[in-house]
């Protein structure tokens, strides 16, 4: 069965830009993800956003702060690169009210002048701490509009399996909004949002600004890899992501196209 899309691709990358925390003191404040944060060292590790976050909910515990803890695995994958948009207005959350609870634990120490203004706090331990990756950012979209095996942990070369299992695409023209496209060595993945007039709109997450938007691509064949999948030459776009331009290979995977309303 295929899946009709809830948001486009876009919509998802404007819900990392403009995240809404409601916090338990009443008013909501805003954070913006603008980080790529890969758990590989090969794409630049995590650094210490892992200590900083169970360093809060040390300091939280200690000092009985309360958490949905329905939602603490969700909010933990922010320090990992695997967030959702939901998933970091929960972390944020978390930050806040510890931060008003219980800043002088000593777990908090390092991490106290990041945390002691209230106004800016949360901006800045998301641009600091939290980001989200390029099958992160896919795989979260994907889940968001119920498309089966979509995952944030599913690494870009498995997204073979999602949908028509090994199926490329081989003509440009049989080319669809929702597709991914896959670059050599699953080292990167991101996915199409919309065409006009042969060119392309292609969101992903990676360095230069986490969760973007990038358009006036054009995609033209390029023969075929190693193991014989036809292969696409994708040119710079505007503004220029610093993973084009590049060779890839490109897959649907389950969206229903037809009645895409963007």
């Amino acid at each position: 069965m295929r899946v009709v899309p809830k948001i486009p691709p876009s919509a998802y990358v404007n819900w990392y830009k403009v995240i809404d925390v409601w916090t338990s003191a009443g008013p909501i404040k805003e954070a913006s993800v603008t980080r790529y944060l890969c758990n590989s060292p090969q794409f630049g590790g995590v650094g210490d956003s892992p200590l900083f976050w169970q360093s809060i909910l040390q300091a939280g515990r200690a000092n009985q702060v309360y958490w949905n803890s329905t939602h603490i695995d969700g909010a933990t994958q922010c320090f990992y690169g695997k967030g959702s948009p939901d998933d970091v207005a929960n972390a944020l959350r978390v930050v806040e009210d510890v931060a008003v609870a219980a800043l002088d634990h000593p777990a908090l120490k390092p991490f106290r002048k990041i945390l002691q203004d209230p106004d800016s706090r949360l901006a800045d331990v998301c641009s600091t701490y939290i980001g989200v990756d390029c099958n992160g950012f896919v795989g979260n979209y994907g889940k968001e509009n119920d498309l089966p095996k979509a995952d944030p942990n599913l690494i870009p070369s498995l997204w073979k399996n999602v949908g028509p299992i090994d199926q490329w695409r081989s003509r440009v023209e049989d080319i669809a909004e929702l597709d991914v496209l896959i670059w050599p060595h699953g080292s990167h993945i991101a996915i199409i949002d919309s065409m006009d007039h042969g060119q392309f709109t292609i969101c992903q997450s990676t360095g230069g600004g986490g969760p973007q938007i990038s358009t006036g691509h054009t995609i033209t064949a390029a023969g075929q890899t190693a193991e014989g999948t036809p292969q696409f030459a994708v040119s710079a776009g505007s503004p220029r992501p610093v993973t084009m331009p590049a060779k890839v290979r490109i897959k649907p995977v389950g969206f229903e196209v037809t009645n895409y309303p963007w």
